[in-house]
């Protein structure tokens, strides 16, 4: 993920929480921040100023799949619990610039995800979407997995996930046809529960 000097500008605001959209960080909770993303800085005398330092981490990370991860953390939910911040507020203003980048961050059930504009990545849903079945659960699960995955450049790990969830696709259809194809039929439950081992 590559964003330009403008972008990066923007984002250092949220960063920071400078433009007050996003929580306030002191110097010591940007180097934690920065830390956790692989830095290893430590903060005291002759640091420099807040904005200087998060700009300059940010040109660092710029490229690279942890810029999108700071992204995320910034502009997660519990960043905004127990505060009269708005999270759409802030990926809002973050979208103006980086549209012009080619990405924009998108809240699915308020957790941010930052999507491609060039149409690189195709978001879909299933018809299972919502159920609490186990079966349904996971296949939500693994798609999850494999969004996360490709975002972080991980992709054989992606196609992993992509594997089980086909699987799980292909099982719950054939058991579903099972069923249906009993109830017009009167094909014993042993049949069905059979094909579901199988």
């Amino acid at each position: 993920m590559k964003l330009s000097e403008r972008t990066i500008s923007v984002l250092c605001e949220l960063v920071t929480g400078d433009k007050q959209l996003t929580r306030y960080r002191s110097g010591l909770q940007l180097v934690k921040l920065v830390n956790e993303y692989g830095a290893n800085d430590t903060y005291g005398a002759g640091f420099p100023s807040r904005w200087a330092y998060a700009e300059e981490k940010l040109r660092d990370l710029n490229g690279t799949p942890t810029l999108a991860a700071v992204i995320r953390e910034v502009l997660h939910p519990a960043e905004f619990s127990d505060t009269e911040l708005d999270q759409a507020a802030a990926c809002e203003y973050l979208n103006s610039k980086m549209k012009y980048d080619g990405y924009e961050v998108v809240l699915d059930r308020s957790m941010p995800k930052i999507r491609s504009l060039d149409g690189a990545a195709v978001e879909f849903s299933h018809p299972f979407s919502g159920s609490e079945e186990e079966a349904h659960v996971f296949i939500d699960e693994q798609q999850a997995k494999c969004e996360e995955k490709v975002r972080e450049g991980d992709f054989d790990g992606a196609v992993t996930n992509a594997r089980s969830m086909i699987e799980a696709v292909l099982l719950e259809s054939s058991v579903s046809w099972w069923k249906t194809l009993r109830s017009m039929t009167g094909i014993s439950q042993s049949s069905t529960s059979a094909c579901r081992r199988s």
